[in-house]
């Protein structure tokens, strides 16, 4: 669970609303990285409510894993904020 302002404390499971958020920003990470992603999957999330939701999503790539963060802003429209390269699949989602 979280709480307004912060993020929690443990990985959740993926979601349809989640799922959708990556899905629709995935050409926003494609562009932004300049690669094209066959496999592109939502692993696990951790949010923060703020006005809106940030989401920070693990994503399995063909290349590896990239931590997202994702805005949804009131009227339920994701915007890409942040990419974090380089992850496995050990590594913790923190705030970024």
């Amino acid at each position: 669970m979280s709480m307004p302002g912060g993020i929690s404390r443990h990985p959740l499971p993926i979601t349809e609303e989640v799922k959708q958020a990556v899905e629709e920003v995935k050409p926003q990470v494609e562009t932004k990285l300049s690669k094209t992603y066959c496999v592109f999957e939502p692993i696990s999330y951790k949010k923060q409510v703020v006005a809106g939701v940030n989401y920070f999503v693990k994503v399995k790539t063909n290349d590896g894993y990239v931590h997202l963060r994702i805005f949804r802003d009131l009227k339920d429209h994701p915007t890409l904020k942040s990419i974090q390269q380089g992850k496995t699949l050990e590594d913790d989602i923190t705030y970024f």
